[in-house]
């Protein structure tokens, strides 16, 4: 198992998942370990809007999403400005998969 992504940048939700359930069956005790690691999501950018998929965020609006489980909080790259929210690993699961970053974004996230 390559342990080379622990705690690192993923392309979308279901490279993290992936990883993650593959970690919690062959190690439980570094799974529970890494799972309170900062994630950094990628999201490439977009030339056209609600083309996010599960395998590879993408966005003409959100550039990168830094998640620290320890705290639940999301920094949130937008353009060239960062902001933080309060988020729940389920929410956060919920937002990297939508069909759009930035349409859920704007309706679950920002108005908060």
């Amino acid at each position: 198992m390559d342990l080379s992504q622990v705690g690192h940048s993923w392309t979308g939700w279901s490279p993290y998942s992936q990883f993650m359930a593959k970690l919690k069956m062959a190690n439980p005790a570094l799974y529970a370990t890494e799972s309170m690691a900062p994630q950094e999501f990628r999201a490439a950018a977009a030339s056209q809007p609600f083309t996010n998929t599960p395998t590879r965020a993408s966005s003409t609006f959100v550039r990168n999403i830094r998640y620290l489980p320890n705290s639940q909080t999301s920094f949130v790259k937008l353009g060239p400005n960062t902001y933080w929210y309060k988020m729940s690993p389920n929410m956060l699961s919920h937002w990297l998969n939508s069909r759009s970053l930035g349409q859920y974004y704007n309706r679950y996230i920002k108005l908060r």
